[in-house]
Order: structure tokens, then sequence, then C-alpha cells
């Protein structure tokens, strides 16, 4: 989340370089580079914008499926993390289930 959130930083200020016919900075190339390097998102991303930017193609598209794309990551770790609660509850309660037929046959034996 945190780099896709760098990357949309990184973008709007490649977007706003390019309509104000600036350069970027040697630190931003810096940064771009490292993000490339080190995060395979995050190059796959710089790589798209890139691409978009060399082809004249609108940034705001590319700004909008980057962040359809969070929001349906983060749907879906939402689900995940609802199918594990509620896998973890179902576990619990077959745990505590057969924790009470082991104990009820513990006394069962200990009564005869």
């Amino acid at each position: 989340m945190k780099v896709a959130v760098l990357c949309l930083i990184v973008l709007f200020s490649t977007a706003q370089a390019v309509q104000l016919h600036k350069s970027l900075t040697n630190a931003q190339i810096r940064r771009i580079e490292n993000l490339k390097k080190t995060n395979t998102w995050g190059a796959t991303l710089m790589n798209l914008a890139e691409l978009h930017l060399a082809a004249g193609g609108p940034i705001d598209g590319l700004v909008a499926a980057i962040e359809e794309v969070i929001a349906d990551l983060e749907t879906k770790l939402e689900n995940a993390h609802a199918a594990f609660d509620k896998r973890t509850n179902e576990h619990n309660q077959e745990v505590r289930r057969l924790t009470d037929l082991i104990n009820e046959a513990s006394r069962n034996i200990a009564d005869t």
C-alpha cells in the first residue's frame, strides 16, 4: 500500500513536471531509479508511467487505473481477512466441541 501511494505521488509529480515543461530533479530521478531496482510493483508502475509519458498518453487514465487496482487489492485483502476470521472461529468452535467430548469421556472413564 505504501509503495502504491509513493508511486502515485511520483506519478503526480512526473505529470506536473511534464505539464509545466520542467525536467525532473536529480533527487526525483534517483528515487525513481531506486524504486525500480528495489520493488517489482514500483518498477512496473514507473515503467507504465514512463510509457504513458513517452507516448503522450493521458496520465490521469493511468492514475485512475492504479487507484482501481489499489481499491481492488484492498477489497480482496478485506475478503481474505474475513474468510480467515470465519475459518478461525469455526476451528475454535470445533476445538471446544472436541475438548468437551474428551473431558466428558474422561469423566465417564473415571466414574466406572
